[in-house]
């Protein structure tokens, strides 16, 4: 077992089809169905500026959309 001296959980997220969220959302993850760029660009900007540790999953569909925040942070 790995131990962490980090008691803030990562947020796991998945932004994307809502076809798929269903699944998303019975392993743990919040979920966010058919979220408009704006949608995207205000849960990234939260994530940022609070520096929380988060595994975020993005359908291809929403990753090829253009965001500036999210440039930012890949």
């Amino acid at each position: 077992m790995i131990e962490t001296n980090d008691p803030t959980p990562t947020r796991m997220l998945f932004l994307g089809d809502s076809a798929l969220t269903d699944g998303f959302q019975l392993i743990g993850f919040e979920t966010w169905p058919d979220p408009s760029v704006q949608q995207l660009e205000q849960v990234i900007s939260e994530l940022v500026n609070t520096r929380t540790n988060a595994f975020v999953v993005l359908d291809c569909r929403l990753a090829e959309k253009h965001s500036r925040i999210l440039d930012r942070v890949r």
